[in-house]
């Protein structure tokens, strides 16, 4: 081949590429997490953050997110299941003590359409939270909608 040659195959490259549609990125959060918070209510009766010192989330279904350790923590993100209507968690406030609780999620899902380039994900609506209460005191369902909106409050509270 000759120099012309290759430079005009070279230039039909260019020109072919740059022909060529991108798709458009996702930009927009794709997953939805339910976000919970550790409280505990002092002596003038006003609540307070409560940082556990080595909670551990174990999460009960195999289609779930396996397990969690989230070190000196108060705040956390739990992910729902998608093809189930509740979702069970263990949660040990502190992985020196043997104690631990058992928390249920029950929650209504929707598929969502996001965006031609995200595609869908799954909306929940908590319906109800069951407990056991060996360290918790009390359970707070604060906001029933888990969706991806970042600036949303938490969905529940934990006293402990």
């Amino acid at each position: 081949m000759t120099k012309k040659t290759n430079y005009i195959l070279l230039f039909t490259l260019f020109i072919m590429a740059s022909c060529s549609v991108d798709r458009d990125p996702c930009l927009l959060p794709k997953t939805t997490s339910l976000r919970v918070g550790a409280y505990q209510i002092d002596t003038s009766g006003n609540k307070i953050d409560s940082v556990l010192a080595k909670p551990i989330w174990i999460a009960l279904r195999p289609d779930s997110l396996i397990g969690s350790i989230y070190y000196s923590s108060s705040k956390f993100s739990l992910l729902l299941s998608s093809i189930h209507d509740s979702c069970r968690y263990i949660l040990q406030p502190d992985s020196a003590t043997a104690s631990f609780d058992t928390l249920t999620f029950f929650y209504d899902r929707q598929l969502q359409f996001l965006s031609n380039a995200c595609g869908y994900t799954y909306y929940f609506n908590l319906t109800n939270i069951r407990s056991t209460y060996n360290n918790i005191d009390s359970v707070k369902l604060t906001n029933p909608e888990v969706n991806t909106n970042a600036n949303t409050t938490e969905h529940v509270q934990i006293y402990f």
